[in-house]
């Protein structure tokens, strides 16, 4: 354990070198897995967004984390914990390192659906989705949920997985959730038929090869094949998915990482400055995004730093169509005034 400890700790020098070098803070991230080729310690490149750098943690020895959070407690702005529960003992744990930590800023995530998220932007934005046959090879948590954005997409999408109980129950409820008027489909398949007809092949399952040469070789030219759990083809496969005319890409889930950096920041941010309403001179009334004020409230930003006007409250926790709120320009204009002096 000693010599894993002294790792992470060099590297988490060397991450807030870096961050004091960019001038922005830095930001640890301890994390679980499910994929089975991936040992008990691995240590992440740099993640950089606008305003922060951070390295994630892969730790599966639960005692080790311990150790390594009281270790950095206070020496990194935050330190970010995996609320999902996985193989391991880490994630089921999260309350008790969080009780370790008193001085960095601790911030929980889902890394599982960082990676739906990152599936869900990509095949949107490179292919068309509605009425494309897609295939999933492990309808496990990341499997049965990029399902679910897919089918609400108008996708038709096939699913296997080898507990076929678990997965008849996932795509009843992929059904129910999606609703009558959804036009894509979900529908079990067997590795074979799925390989042959889908035009676009998700292979999520953790780390286990599911497409090797006997699999690829049923692929249909052109097919997109994305490794989405690192590890799900081996070299013959993907060898021979090239061979044949599919596209095989791995999943690089840094623009949904910023994304969900950005998301908790911004939130922070609007917790920080507090959610509620305050009378201001020139007899109006602002409130901040998140409360519900009421008629003829002039919506800001925030409370603490405003900079924008979001709108005015109707009253029932929405705004007033812009048609209406022009009448309130009395109120807008001491709102603007009461900014403008605490810029």
């Amino acid at each position: 354990m000693e010599n894993d400890l002294k790792r992470l700790i060099d590297n988490v020098e060397a991450l807030k070198r870096t961050a004091s070098e960019r001038r922005k803070e830095s930001l640890v991230s301890l994390a679980d897995t499910a994929n089975q080729s991936i040992g008990n310690l691995v240590i992440g490149g740099f993640r950089e967004t606008a305003t922060t750098i951070g390295t994630n943690y892969l730790i599966r020895d639960f005692d080790l984390a311990i150790r390594f959070v009281e270790e950095i407690d206070g020496k990194v702005d935050f330190i970010l914990l995996d609320a999902e529960t996985k193989s391991g003992k880490l994630a089921s744990s999260l309350a008790t390192l969080a009780e370790r930590i008193s001085k960095s800023r601790v911030l929980t995530f889902k890394p599982n659906d960082i990676t739906v998220d990152m599936i869900d932007a990509l095949l949107s934005q490179k292919r068309k989705i509605q009425g494309t046959a897609i295939g999933v090879l492990g309808a496990g948590n990341i499997g049965g949920k990029t399902a679910l954005r897919l089918v609400e997409r108008g996708a038709d999408v096939s699913l296997y997985r080898r507990d076929t109980a678990a997965l008849a129950a996932t795509i009843a409820g992929i059904t129910a959730i999606a609703g009558r008027h959804c036009p894509g489909t979900v529908a079990a398949g067997t590795v074979e038929a799925i390989c042959r007809e889908s035009e676009i092949l998700l292979c999520c399952t953790p780390g286990v090869v599911c497409v090797g040469a006997k699999e690829a070789g049923m692929l249909r030219p052109g097919c997109l094949v994305v490794d989405v759990g690192n590890g799900c083809l081996d070299e013959a496969g993907i060898a021979l998915c090239r061979e044949r005319g599919a596209e095989v890409l791995g999943l690089f889930v840094r623009p949904a990482y910023i994304g969900m950096m950005e998301t908790q920041l911004a939130t922070m941010s609007l917790l920080d400055s507090g959610i509620g309403q305050m009378d201001i001179p020139g007899g109006a009334t602002v409130c901040s995004g998140g409360a519900i004020g009421s008629r003829g409230t002039v919506v800001v930003d925030s409370l603490a730093k405003p900079r924008t006007i979001i709108g005015i409250a109707d009253g029932k926790g929405d705004l007033l169509p812009q048609d209406e709120a022009v009448g309130y320009s009395t109120a807008i204009a001491a709102a603007e005034q009461w900014m403008a002096e605490r810029v």
